[in-house]
């Protein structure tokens, strides 16, 4: 019951520990869609990038409201290489409740079929302006995370 918590808070905390100690952005070469694919941090939240074909790219988001609450975005997009940017309309957003064993308990959707854009700088970061969610990212720049050296 209390591993499955203590387990998952431990990987957040691991999340967060690599963010602030031991971690860089890495230069974001324009039109590198490899260079894009990782995973990022900001605050409490964590995003993974994974390439799913073409220019396509899937993404997972996770934000901790607590210790047995979260929001979750998953949505696919387009990656632009002349704008450096992440496309998307079809973002689904949830808010999930876990029981004290770690699995989901209670879930409600927030929306579906959200739009935005993931628009990295040359820095290798990258901000997130979401049509659904304006005031869940506004002024969050998410850093890629890298193993410590």
């Amino acid at each position: 019951m209390m591993k499955r918590i203590c387990t998952a808070l431990a990987a957040l905390v691991l999340l967060c520990c690599l963010a602030s100690c031991g971690s860089s952005t890495t230069p974001t070469a324009k039109g590198d869609l490899a260079a894009v694919v990782g995973m990022y941090q900001s605050g409490e939240c964590a995003v993974t990038i994974d390439k799913a074909s073409g220019d396509t790219v899937s993404v997972y988001a996770m934000l901790a409201d607590g210790i047995l609450n979260a929001t979750e975005w998953k949505l696919t997009g387009t990656f632009d290489p002349q704008t450096n940017r992440i496309t998307y309309s079809d973002c689904a957003c949830k808010h999930v409740t876990y029981d004290e064993h770690g699995y989901p308990a209670e879930e409600t959707v927030k929306y579906e079929n959200g739009t935005g854009v993931l628009q990295f700088a040359d820095d290798g970061s990258f901000t997130w302006q979401s049509a659904s969610d304006a005031d869940s990212f506004d002024g969050m720049t998410f850093a890629k995370l890298t193993e410590a050296e």
